[in-house]
C-alpha cells in the first residue's frame, strides 16, 4: 500500500467535500444521504 503525499490529500479534501454536500443536496435515497452525511463528520469536513 502506497502513502498518498500530503500535498495531494489537501488538495483531494475541499473536492470531496465538496462532492458529498453536493449529493446529499441532491439524492433521496436515505441510506445514501446517511452514508455521506457519516462521511462528512468522519472527515470534518462541515
Amino acid at each position: 500500500m502506497r502513502c498518498r503525499s500530503t500535498t495531494q490529500s489537501t488538495e483531494t479534501l475541499p473536492t470531496m467535500a465538496a462532492y458529498f454536500q453536493k449529493r446529499v443536496a441532491q439524492s433521496e435515497n436515505k441510506l445514501e444521504v446517511l452514508a455521506l452525511t457519516y462521511m462528512i463528520e468522519l472527515f470534518n469536513w462541515s
